[in-house]
């Protein structure tokens, strides 16, 4: 979801969804459409802590990926 502009002060252009987010993680090819045809980088991304609760307790994840919400995702620079 793109922002309306009311974030643009903290640099969050996108809340990234719980599903989107698992779709990264998983690095489903639907994700990377969505990331490549938008231009979406790192620094503009956001995640409600509701979702970042989600994603931790989700059973499919590897403890990496719980690793990589924990930090903050500095590894997704790579991919977005």
């Amino acid at each position: 979801m793109r922002s309306s502009g009311a974030c643009v002060m903290n640099g969050i252009e996108f809340l990234l969804d719980t599903n989107f987010i698992l779709g990264m993680l998983k690095v489903q090819p639907e994700a990377a459409v969505v990331v490549s045809s938008q231009g979406i980088r790192v620094g503009q991304c956001g995640y409600s802590v509701i979702s970042r609760m989600e994603l931790l307790g989700f059973a499919g994840i590897l403890e990496d990926e719980r690793g990589l919400l924990r930090t903050g995702c500095p590894a997704w620079s790579s991919w977005l």
